[in-house]
């Protein structure tokens, strides 16, 4: 099945699931390349972060491709 977060590689989620007052880090998701999602224990730096926001139905991205120089620009229709 396709949807989204699949895209073949690993990564995790910039979204934390868990913080714990025991740790001194958060828990996220990884998302593995069949695109199941997983409990990671903690973020490292062997793999890729790829963030993710969603956005309501009535919000557009107006201009601009995403980049630094160029970034989204949204618009509420």
């Amino acid at each position: 099945e396709e949807y989204y977060l699949r895209t073949n590689n690993y990564y995790f989620t910039m979204t934390p699931s868990v913080f714990s007052s025991s740790r001194t880090y958060a828990s996220v998701y990884s998302v593995f390349s069949t695109g199941e999602l997983y409990l990671w224990n903690r973020v490292s730096n062997s793999y890729g972060a790829r963030p993710v926001i969603n956005l309501r139905s009535d919000v557009l991205i107006s201009q601009g491709d995403g980049t630094v120089e160029n970034p989204f620009i949204l618009k509420l229709v």
